[in-house]
């Protein structure tokens, strides 16, 4: 097996100008780099042996007497971790003389301070059915050894936990250390004081690979600095992550060795895993030669704002794929990192309207190909707008929750109806050519729904459209898509859903697409109501009512492909009417009234 030492090639590969935007924020690898050390009476020195990667690793010393040794990341307070993922790489060698007893003490923190009160300051709280709690009077979560086993503490916020005062503690273990030899972690947290937090730790196996050791999902994290800190009310932005030796509670001296210290914040597309892993450095490689370059590649819109790229696999001695993309004026920059035994991507981050270039090349531990000829990929402007509905009716409802509920904008109201077969009318104000329609479902989170969809030109004659299903992790909108067509009313007919016979629709919008002609032509037209003349100021025209029935009316501007562009009330006459935000063309104003509309094409300078 042939030994490759990769930071040359690293340099070409993992930090190639497709990812010079993915960069670390903290790292210590050779020296301390852009940590800083924090030591109570503690000891670190660069050491030549052991050595995880490279030439240098970290030796920290410390005892109860000298009880902190450690490699602190000094910019902590610059993070914005609310809302953001965060990835973290560490190893650690554990020497048996310091770590074969019961010693309990941590080697890595993510420390914040002047949060609320913690749980450890109420009697019995571990007993609390909101938490484990207890025992943790720091200021954070914590990698602890704790009697020869790996644990992890993690203090979150929860406002229903009265009796914790709020802070909550949890532990978790994941096996016994290992002795006199490096241990690789992986850790990626959302630092989210709402629900949609989570962590997740890798370690190290036998085979030099990595496992999930820790998969947590919630809370981790505090909105607002307590009460009485001298930075009270502010938001606690992101965790101090600390790696080395804090107490030990024994009298003896302790050493711990630490390499390969890398902290990351996920940025779009770039695989955060292989930027902090302690191994990518230096890792046994039994190839000879870079792969060959992936035939085939190829891409296709295949709806706005989606492109799909396929290729053939190289099948001989790739270990993966990189994907690079390019948009208009950019340059490239990284898209995906695949693994081997894939040959199709779907990039969901584009634009319609602009144009996209692609190239791929493969990969192995010796090195990568040339990059494939470019793709050169137009994805087309959506024209669909969201429809205006002229009415609603409904085959029943159940108590107050009518139909008009699905309309009105709010995802926490809905039309309710029981049993297959139940149906829900839209008129639309104008004829158009529909498709997609977007639905939300109350418990949409939890149930999968099933429905069908019938269109009609005239309310009576109707066309089944197609069946189905929502996807039952979401209670916000899903987009159901089917081939164009030409309508004016649409049917939503309910079946079963995954749980019982209700159906609970909060919101429904139909997207489709209307020409000016399509609006004069649905116009309960009025003539003579209304006539505009330019203005004395810049970019105004004066739209004079000529008919009191329209006083109080919308204006609706359409372009000539009838996309309304603006809407507003007429609240004078004259009204000003500013055309400083509309691109020259020629346009219809539609004045709707209560029961009658009236049109007019002007030409915008």
């Amino acid at each position: 097996m042939k030994k490759v030492f990769l930071i040359p090639m690293l340099l070409c590969f993992f930090f190639s100008p497709a990812v010079v935007n993915a960069q670390l924020i903290e790292s210590a690898l050779e020296d301390k780099g852009t940590f800083c050390y924090v030591l109570n009476n503690g000891t670190i020195d660069l050491v030549s042996s052991p050595v995880r990667a490279g030439t240098f690793a970290h030796r920290h010393q410390a005892s109860t007497s000298q009880k902190r040794a450690e490699i602190d990341d000094c910019s902590w307070h610059a993070y914005q971790a609310k809302g953001n993922v965060y990835w973290y790489g560490v190893s650690y060698y554990l020497p048996a003389a310091s770590f074969n007893d019961d010693i309990n003490t941590y080697i890595t923190q993510f420390r914040f301070s002047n949060i609320p009160e913690g749980s450890s300051s109420v009697q019995n709280c571990t007993t609390r059915e909101c938490g484990q709690g207890g025992g943790e009077s720091g200021s954070g979560h914590h990698i602890k050894i704790n009697k020869k086993t790996w644990e992890f503490t993690l203090r979150h916020q929860d406002p229903d936990c009265a009796l914790c005062k709020g802070s909550v503690t949890k532990k978790f273990f994941f096996g016994s250390i290992a002795v006199d030899k490096w241990t690789d972690f992986v850790i990626q947290a959302k630092w989210s004081y709402n629900t949609d937090g989570f962590v997740k730790v890798w370690k190290q196996v036998a085979d030099g690979g990595y496992e999930v050791v820790l998969d947590y999902k919630g809370r981790t994290w505090y909105d607002k600095y307590a009460d009485g800190s001298n930075r009270q009310g502010q938001d606690v932005k992101a965790p101090n992550f600390t790696v080395g030796l804090y107490y030990s509670n024994k009298t003896n001296q302790r050493t711990l060795y630490t390499d390969e210290i890398r902290v990351y914040q996920q940025e779009p597309n770039v695989d955060g895993f292989s930027m902090v892993r302690p191994d990518q450095y230096n890792i046994e490689c039994s190839e000879e030669a870079a792969p060959a370059t992936p035939a085939g590649f190829s891409g296709t819109a295949t709806e706005t704002k989606q492109i799909t790229l396929t290729w053939t696999e190289v099948n001989d001695n790739e270990n993966g794929y990189f994907i690079e993309r390019k948009a208009d004026g950019e340059e490239f920059k990284l898209l995906a990192q695949l693994e081997k035994g894939t040959s199709t991507v779907v990039d969901n981050g584009v634009e319609d309207g602009h144009t996209y270039i692609y190239r791929i090349a493969s990969f192995n531990c010796f090195g990568s190909s040339v990059y494939s000829d470019d793709v050169e990929i137009y994805l087309e402007k959506d024209l669909t707008q969201v429809l205006e509905i002229e009415s609603l009716s409904a085959s029943n409802f159940l108590g107050s929750y009518k139909p008009e509920n699905a309309t009105d904008g709010k995802l926490n109201t809905y039309w309710l109806t029981e049993g297959e077969g139940q149906w829900l009318q839209l008129n639309l104000r104008e004829t158009a050519r529909i498709s997609p329609i977007n639905l939300s479902f109350i418990h949409g989170n939890s149930r999968e729904y099933n429905f069908s969809v019938k269109t009609s030109m005239n309310g009576t004659d109707w066309n089944q459209v197609n069946n189905f299903k929502s996807s039952g992790t979401t209670s916000g909108f899903e987009e159901y898509k089917f081939e164009e067509t030409q309508a004016r009313y649409i049917r939503i007919i309910t079946g079963l859903n995954s749980v019982d016979e209700l159906t609970w629709l909060a919101e429904i919008q139909v997207r489709g697409k209307i020409t000016t002609s399509a609006v004069e032509k649905n116009a309960h037209s009025f003539t003579n109501a209304f006539h505009i003349r330019q203005s004395s100021f810049n970019k105004r025209l004066e739209l004079f009512i000529e008919d009191e029935s329209f006083f109080n009316a919308t204006l609706n501007t359409y372009n000539i492909l009838g996309r309304l562009v603006k809407s507003e009330k007429i609240n004078n006459n004259p009204y000003d009417y500013s055309t400083s935000n509309i691109t020259p063309g020629v346009y219809l104003l539609r004045l709707k009234g209560k029961n009658r509309d009236a049109v007019l094409k002007v030409g915008i300078q």
